[in-house]
């Protein structure tokens, strides 16, 4: 970790690219800017931060709002009551059947059944979520999953990650913004393109490496004479 907060990566952009001192080339919102976007598609593209995450469900109420910073669920549960499969709008197979594995008869459950949530849906409304059946009585939804920045980045804000590999990956992508502001002391689209692919890469690797690392482990098969 080399920064915790926005103004003092702020600092390190400043230092590398050579405007440490005033009158800036890049003003401080444009930085702030620029560091915005740069975890935002880190967050989006390597799935580096995750989060638990508690929503309320009330009775009757089939859809759950989400979070407009969550970008992927991993696992989900009812608080005290089990957990939920994931299924998909435009395939409904799967809650489709009851949990004996029997077909549901009437009408389609997404929109009619009522009981006990088994299944959520994400893909039917945006920024939200539905369950199937409607709860015939409330909860509380248990969620795990990758999120990005929820707000702007400003001076004294405390950044989404510290990972050092983190940080020098946003500062690449930093400086390919930077670079192609269209100034005409700024502007390098040779040092932008540049800038994009290493970020591009790396952050590809990272997605990769945690992907690794947070694949459950194979079943180990042991042996004896």
């Amino acid at each position: 970790m080399f920064a915790s907060s926005a103004d003092e990566l702020l600092r390190c952009f400043r230092a590398e690219v050579g405007d440490a001192v005033a009158p800036y080339l890049w003003e401080d919102w444009e930085v702030y800017g620029y560091m915005t976007e740069g975890f935002d598609a880190l967050l989006k593209q390597s799935n580096v931060q995750t989060t638990v995450l508690q929503l309320a469900f009330a009775e009757g109420e089939p859809t759950v709002a989400l979070p407009r910073s969550l970008l992927h669920i991993r696992a989900m549960r009812i608080v005290g009551g089990g957990p939920l499969r994931a299924a998909s709008a435009t395939e409904r197979a799967a809650v489709r059947s009851n949990d004996y594995g029997a077909p549901w008869t009437g009408e389609d459950p997404m929109f009619s059944g009522s009981g006990k949530p088994q299944f959520y849906v994400r893909d039917y409304e945006r920024r939200a979520l539905r369950l199937v059946p409607i709860p015939n009585v409330g909860g509380t939804l248990e969620l795990q999953g990758t999120v990005t920045v929820s707000t702007p980045l400003g001076d004294g804000t405390p950044l989404p990650s510290t990972d050092a590999e983190d940080l020098r990956l946003v500062l690449q992508y930093m400086k390919y913004l930077a670079y192609a502001k269209h100034d005409a002391e700024t502007e390098d689209l040779t040092r932008s393109a540049h800038h994009e692919a290493r970020f591009r890469a790396g952050a590809k690797e990272r997605e990769s490496r945690l992907r690794n690392y947070r694949r459950p482990p194979g079943v180990v098969r042991m042996e004896f004479p």
